[in-house]
């Protein structure tokens, strides 16, 4: 049984939010949160939804909050279906009333189903602040297309309350399967040092690690993460490396012990064969004349040491080239490779294909965090 907070907002299509309520709540905990002007919405609000903001006269400092106490519980958060208003809301940090306050508080993963009229939904502040919330991790589902409630035809229908609770059944038995697992996990970019202070490196954003970790995090299994550079700050626990040694080390302190093995890090092929001390003096050497040698490789050392490891590598092609994927995938003992582009690298998007011993599956482009949850599912089909 899962804890779910459920959100319904001033929409048209709040009926069909109270059938999945009534639904949601024969297998799980669910708390119904109404904004306040939802009520013109529905032919009754149910008894035990939550609606106003303060219910008592004088708060004090040990005085229960309703929003932390709903919020800190929560499995899962949908909001069936999102109107424009409460949108700008939570993606400004908006609250003034108990739904986006609740949902400001939450933790969990979020569900956004929007619904409205086609020329709002498709409108430049809405679909910024849509683009705004899937960067900070939500699951936002686009409405559908058809007639809608202003006789008109377009984007914006909501959805049916049957899909919407298929897709919280989906998401609830991944997270079910991922409980207790450990997962390790690296990704970012390594350097390789030419002298003290000055290094080659690789043009990986690390986008799609940080995609990874999102899903991860949200499925609440053991997670580890060691992570290289990357274009932005990280504010959540992690072990930092610099170099192929040091990812390789870092890693194999943790390997031993885990279930699952994700390596989304860029690493450096090559290294300098003999690096310089100290910082080397432009005017004493105009000209530089380098020796790379063949850097040490962190998956295939792993795959050496692989027992009961379901181990996941990512191969970064000009091109997707499957007898090179092939080979890679046997020479270093993975059970899953994920073959992207280069082009890929510093773009919120990507495109890829699953490659293991039996299969071969595209999977169209899509945000990196789509595509995140579409590698994490099938790293569960595979185990």
């Amino acid at each position: 049984m899962a804890k779910i907070i459920l959100i319904l907002t001033s929409s048209i299509a709040a009926p069909k939010g109270l059938a999945l309520y009534q639904k949601l709540k024969v297998l799980h905990d669910v708390k119904l949160v109404l904004t306040p002007d939802v009520k013109y919405f529905l032919p009754e609000s149910p008894p035990d939804a939550f609606s106003e903001l303060f219910t008592q006269q004088y708060y004090d400092k040990n005085s229960k909050s309703l929003h932390i106490d709903l919020a800190s519980q929560a499995d899962l958060l949908v909001c069936y279906s999102a109107s424009h208003n409460f949108i700008a809301k939570i993606t400004t940090g908006i609250t003034d009333n108990l739904a986006s306050l609740v949902y400001s508080a939450s933790d969990c993963y979020k569900m956004l189903f929007p619904a409205m009229n086609n020329v709002m939904y498709q409108s430049a502040a809405n679909q910024r602040n849509l683009k705004q919330l899937i960067a900070d991790g939500v699951g936002v589902f686009p409405p559908k297309v058809g007639l809608l409630a202003c006789k008109t035809v377009g984007i914006g229908r909501a959805w049916e309350w049957e899909d919407v609770d298929q897709t919280i059944s989906k998401y609830l038995t991944y997270l079910d399967k991922l409980k207790g697992k450990k997962v390790l996990l690296n990704f970012g970019r390594t350097k390789t040092y030419l002298d003290d202070i000055r290094y080659l490196t690789n043009n990986s954003s690390g986008l799609m690690g940080d995609a990874l970790h999102q899903i991860l995090t949200w499925s609440r299994c053991g997670l580890t993460t060691v992570v290289g550079d990357t274009d932005f700050p990280l504010y959540y626990d992690h072990i930092k490396v610099n170099t192929n040694q040091e990812m390789l080390g870092e890693m194999e302190n943790y390997f031993a012990q885990q279930d699952i093995v994700i390596c989304c890090a860029a690493l450096n092929d090559y290294q300098i064969k003999e690096p310089f001390k100290g910082k080397i003096a432009k005017r004493q050497n105009p000209s530089l004349k380098l020796t790379l040698d063949k850097n040490i490789d962190v998956l295939a050392q792993l795959g050496l040491k692989k027992t009961h490891q379901f181990l996941v590598g990512f191969s970064a092609q000009n091109d997707f080239d499957l007898n090179y994927a092939r080979q890679k995938l046997i020479d270093k003992n993975l059970d899953l490779l994920i073959i992207n582009q280069t082009s890929s690298m510093q773009q919120s998007d990507n495109e890829i294909i699953f490659l293991t011993k039996t299969e071969v599956e595209k999977i169209n482009k899509a945000s990196k965090l789509t595509i995140a949850g579409q590698i994490i599912q099938k790293i569960i089909s595979q185990c």
